[in-house]
């Protein structure tokens, strides 16, 4: 039994007195290794596959009203009672002050609840649509009276919350993050002001796409946001006919008969450039939110909502809601199935005695061989092939490469030609530096913790913890420091090592995050804590000498009750780096970093640390770390990961009994282990 307590600044570790106390680490350690691999397995679909659902804020609810509102979908009954209880959720997604926030555990944000208070009033039948269809924009039958009530009391209480007057951090936590697409949206429902862009007439934005120089020099900004810029372009010529000044200085240009025809092709390649992107599964970019955006622009373009696409577009964001506790429906973020079925794979594969044959994680297997893209790549959520990007293909990669090495032959020689072309694919998409972005290979520099909400949403840069990710999986494919590819990444990563020794990470807020990725790389290359270089290779005495000053990092901000911890303070501050309440998943980063490099698995820091673990279980037997540190955007948007909850302590409980293991068969070793009599009074 464990008894964790929650606090404001971390998970106390302090235990009553019980029998476990006296139970030696060793054997605490498998008891609870042995009920984390169950906890993991559970939680596994009937499809093989792993996915979690990740509940952001009210946006993506309020999204899924305005898709079924302006495209027509409303009109169906199951739409509209999924609507309803879409809605129930979103009216528990708020601030004490009555705001909606970004995150939990963030500042009530403008934009969010501009965004849900409009599409509250849509569901309630509040606001009259201007549109051909009337009908589309009616009251929600399946909204009973007391919800109903409910909604309206939400609605009272954030427009009291806006009509706060904010000073300092606290204003700039509430501003609007997305003006222009809440303003366009909006402006597709009711007239709006719309401040002049060129930029996003669909004739400039066509004429862009058609011209091979302006294209050239677009592919180095972020795919994320050239994918959206065809959409927005729609959105904008919908928002702008029906604004004031719009109308007429449209019906001004429409006399002429050239205009008329630029707009009907313009508006034509940007559909059709829409529809192409649409994946297998009917999403676009494995997120339901980008999915709505675009089947909304392909609505105002006059594709029918009983079209194709918008079916499809339908059913994916269908098949990302889940049920809730409040009795209300979810839509998760993205949906991630290829990444979270990577990490379960390779967290399981990492056990002794594991074999990728086992009837548990074999289909699993089967399934991310069978998510390949045809370019060689892979995507954070399955039949996404036209999404593929580099980090996804290195972590699945990795999977692969150790499914390959601990199954039979017939398995070894299905995944080989998998793991062949990912290869191929990551080492096309290096960029100029050496490093990795997610997408494209980007020409502009980086420096650590240096990406403001400008550059994240501009341009895709290179980072440490992108591009060791991508190393480890090159690695277990085979690759060493022999291959060019090999030393030029690690020495990009090297490049973008802190002053305090350890790396930011931009898909998760801080610095403990990505010193462990890139410890975890240098280890799968050889460099070892125990083993310094002769000399002979004066690169791997530099990168023996970083992961030193890595693993100083880590150890200087070990908390005192053996755990670590970060918030997403260190995003916008180095000072923060490695500060905060101990957490699981960051005591879960630290070990597993400090095991892989060969610290001793038998000093006072590592014990300390898997201590503080095992006492930070529920009394389930699993942990729960509810802090919302995945990144969407650094210093803005960030999001809770509970797969990670299950993997990353399973992880650290994996290698430190490995190290053990080590120990008692090689003694004389560099281990560095306490005798096995030896018990510990956790």
């Amino acid at each position: 039994m464990t008894d964790a307590v929650a606090t404001q600044g971390g998970i106390s570790s302090e235990r009553a007195p019980s029998r476990t106390n006296w139970m030696s680490l060793e054997d605490r350690a498998r008891r609870a290794h042995g009920a984390a691999t169950a906890h993991l397995l559970e939680q596994r679909h009937s499809s093989a596959a792993w996915r979690q659902d990740l509940d952001l804020c009210a946006l993506n609810g309020a999204f899924y009203v305005l898709f079924l509102h302006l495209t027509g979908l409303i009109e169906d009954r199951e739409a509209a009672a999924d609507e309803a209880k879409v809605v129930r959720h979103m009216i528990n997604q708020v601030n004490p002050d009555g705001g909606f926030y970004k995150y939990p555990g963030s500042p009530s944000s403008r934009g969010v609840s501009n965004l849900s208070l409009l599409a509250l009033q849509i569901a309630l039948g509040s606001v009259e649509g201007h549109t051909q269809h009337s009908g589309w924009f009616t009251a929600n039958e399946s909204i009973d009276n007391k919800l109903r009530l409910r909604i309206e009391r939400c609605i009272d209480r954030a427009r009291n919350a806006m009509r706060i007057r904010r000073s300092g951090s606290a204003r700039r936590a509430f501003e609007t993050d997305f003006r222009l697409t809440q303003n366009l949206l909006k402006g597709c429902i009711e007239p709006v002001s719309l401040f002049p862009r060129f930029h996003l007439e669909p004739e400039f934005v066509a004429w862009i796409l058609r011209n091979r120089t302006a294209t050239a020099i677009a592919r180095h900004t972020s795919t994320l946001t050239r994918r959206m810029v065809p959409s927005h372009s729609i959105l904008y010529r919908s928002a702008v006919r029906r604004s004031p000044v719009g109308k007429k200085f449209l019906a001004t240009l429409g006399r002429l008969p050239a205009w008329r025809r630029l707009e009907a092709r313009s508006l034509r390649e940007l559909t059709s450039l829409i529809a192409s992107w649409q994946n297998e599964n009917g999403g676009w970019f494995y997120s339901p939110l980008y999915t709505m955006i675009n089947a909304i622009a392909l609505a105002e373009s006059g594709v029918t909502g009983k079209s194709g696409v918008i079916h499809r577009a339908h059913r994916y964001v269908r098949s990302a809601m889940f049920s809730t506790a409040d009795g209300g429906i979810g839509i998760s973020i993205a949906t991630p199935d290829v990444w979270d079925t990577s990490s379960a794979i390779i967290s399981y594969l990492e056990q002794a005695g594991r074999r990728a044959t086992d009837p548990e994680i074999r289909p699993s297997v089967e399934f991310l061989l069978a998510s390949s893209g045809q370019n060689g790549g892979y995507a954070w959520g399955s039949r996404s092939s036209n999404d593929t990007d580099n980090d996804s293909t290195g972590y699945a990669l990795r999977a692969l490469a150790v499914a390959a090495k601990t199954g039979d032959r017939e398995l070894e020689r299905a995944l080989l030609p998998a793991v062949s072309s990912a290869v191929r694919y990551l080492n096309d998409r290096q960029d100029c530096r050496g490093g990795f972005s997610v997408w494209d290979p980007c020409v502009f520099p980086v420096r650590p913790g240096s990406m403001s909400f400008g550059m994240q949403k501009c341009f895709d840069l290179a980072t440490a913890d992108t591009t060791a990710r991508v190393l480890t999986g090159l690695g277990a494919a085979g690759l060493t420091w022999q291959h060019l590819p090999v030393r030029r990444a690690v020495h990009d990563v090297m490049r973008l090592q802190h002053r305090n020794g350890g790396w930011w990470c931009r898909w998760c807020a801080g610095y403990i995050p990505g010193t462990f990725f890139v410890l975890e790389a240098l280890a799968g290359f050889g460099v070892r804590q125990s083993a310094p270089p002769d000399g002979s290779d004066s690169f791997m005495a530099e990168a023996y000498h970083a992961m030193g000053r890595g693993i100083g990092f880590l150890l200087a901000h070990q908390n005192k009750d053996g755990g670590w911890g970060e918030s997403t303070r260190a995003d916008i501050n180095d000072r923060y780096a490695g500060i905060g309440g101990s957490r699981p998943l960051q005591t879960a980063f630290s070990l597993v970093a400090l095991i892989g490099c060969e610290f001793p698995a038998g000093s006072e820091e590592i014990e300390r640390g898997i201590c503080w673990l095992l006492n930070a279980r529920d009394p389930g037997g699993k942990w729960s770390d509810d802090q919302a540190i995945f990144t969407l955007f650094a210093r803005t948007w960030y999001y809770r990961y509970p797969l990670y909850n299950f993997v990353m302590p399973l992880r650290a409980l994996t290698v430190y009994l490995r190290a053990i293991d080590i120990g008692a068969e090689n003694p004389d070793g560099c281990d560095g282990r306490v005798p096995r009599t030896y018990f510990h009074p956790c």
